[in-house]
């Protein structure tokens, strides 16, 4: 081959190669995975967090999120217990609430008529768990929450992926904030780490986020739900404008 046919061999391969390239780097070329077709765009997140950033400056007021013992949580048409034999008066420390709260208000705001259905938080508070063995949930520090779905009032509706990543999102973006994320039992990482990838290519979240302390995600007992719990505040909880937080 001489040197005119190989260069021109070679252009057209680098050309071929190309709009791959490019796919890979701009996940809106990326095909028809649900992660490269987000709903959330940079305006609608924008406008989101103006509104959160507004409820939550008279959210914060709300006094259940400072207390000192273990409380109920303040559910409304976002946050919702799990409706079991009147199991609506679900018990934990008020930073715990306050994640949730301003975590399920963020997803309702993105996709109105949306809401996190919490499972359980405290245990042994009122009620006792019937097998005695040490519990993470007796310490009002850790939740369980169903997955979020497409249709929130159908269980056998499919999971909204891109609906539970901005739920997560908040959570471990405000638990750095209020006295730290300890660990999270998630069956569904892959998918948010896909999407995580296309929403930093897009500017969405910082470059810097992480999804960290997943414990075995693929352990059969997170399939039907996720789990997150946060470290204590060994000091008294600070009230701020932005919430509550466990200062140095």
């Amino acid at each position: 081959m001489n040197a005119g046919r190989f260069l021109g061999l070679s252009l057209m391969i680098a050309s071929l190669g190309a709009p791959k390239l490019f796919a890979a780097q701009d996940p809106a070329a990326c095909g028809k995975a649900w992660w490269c077709q987000p709903a959330v765009t940079q305006e609608k997140l924008d406008k989101a967090m103006i509104a959160l950033n507004a409820w939550a400056a008279e959210e914060a007021r709300n006094p259940v999120y400072y207390a000192a013992d273990l409380q109920p949580m303040p559910m409304d048409e976002t946050l919702k217990a799990f409706d079991k034999n009147s199991y609506n008066n679900i018990y934990g420390y008020g930073p715990l609430h306050w994640l949730l709260k301003k975590s399920a208000k963020f997803v309702n705001i993105l996709f109105p008529g949306y809401f996190v259905t919490v499972l359980r938080v405290n245990s042994n508070h009122p009620y006792s768990n019937p097998s005695g063995a040490p519990d993470a949930h007796s310490n009002g520090l850790d939740v369980d929450m169903g997955y979020i779905l497409k249709d929130p009032n159908n269980e056998s509706s499919p999971i909204d992926y891109e609906a539970q990543f901005w739920f997560v999102y908040m959570l471990y973006t405000e638990a750095k904030l209020v006295s730290s994320h300890r660990y999270s039992g998630f069956s569904y990482i892959h998918e948010m780490e896909s999407y995580l990838d296309s929403a930093i290519t897009r500017a969405l979240v910082p470059k810097s986020f992480r999804f960290s302390g997943i414990t075995d995600p693929w352990e059969f007992s997170h399939v039907s739900h996720f789990h997150f719990g946060i470290n204590p505040c060994s000091k008294p909880v600070t009230r701020t404008s932005s919430g509550p937080r466990c200062m140095p």
